[in-house]
C-alpha cells in the first residue's frame, strides 16, 4: 500500500488553511473511509478515475484530529512526516490561538517561516529528543 500523506499550510489573502491528507490509489476507497469513520473527522473526494483522498481541513475537524493525537501518544509519526506534522502543529495553534482578531505581519511572517521548513524545503532533519520511532504490527 503506498500512500502520500501531507500537511499543508494554505497562504491566503489575509488567512490561512490547514489541511491534512492522505492519497492513495481507488483501491484503498473502503480503507479511507473506515479512517474517516473511525476519526469522526474529515472526508473522502475522488481525485480523477484512479485516486482518492482522505482530507481534513476544516477549523473544528483539524482540532478535533490534532486532540485525537495528543490523546494517542503512542501513535507516532516517523521520518520527515513527523517535522512536516510539527511545523504544522504549530502554525495551526499560532494562528487560531492569537488574543487579536487581526492578523499581524509577524504572525503572517512566523506562520510563512514555519510552511517553508516543511517537506522540500526543509534544512533541519533533527527530530525532536523526546521522539521515539514506534512501530507497531499495524
Amino acid at each position: 500500500m503506498d500512500a502520500e500523506g501531507n500537511f499543508i499550510i494554505i497562504h491566503g489573502k489575509n488567512s490561512f488553511v490547514f489541511r491534512m491528507g492522505i492519497y492513495m490509489h481507488k483501491d484503498n476507497t473502503m480503507m479511507l473511509k473506515y479512517i474517516a469513520q473511525r476519526l469522526g473527522v474529515g472526508r473522502v473526494v475522488e481525485e480523477g478515475e484512479r485516486f482518492i483522498h482522505y482530507v481534513v481541513s476544516s477549523r473544528s475537524d483539524v482540532k478535533k484530529f490534532l486532540d485525537i493525537l495528543d490523546k494517542y501518544p503512542g501513535f507516532a509519526l516517523n521520518t520527515t512526516k513527523n517535522f512536516n506534522f510539527i511545523m504544522w502543529k504549530k502554525g495551526y495553534e499560532l494562528y487560531y490561538n492569537r488574543t487579536s482578531i487581526n492578523i499581524s505581519p509577524q504572525l503572517i511572517h512566523q506562520i510563512i517561516q514555519l510552511k517553508d521548513q516543511m517537506n522540500k524545503q526543509r534544512v533541519d532533519f533533527k527530530q525532536p529528543e523526546d521522539h521515539q520511532i514506534k512501530i507497531t504490527p499495524y
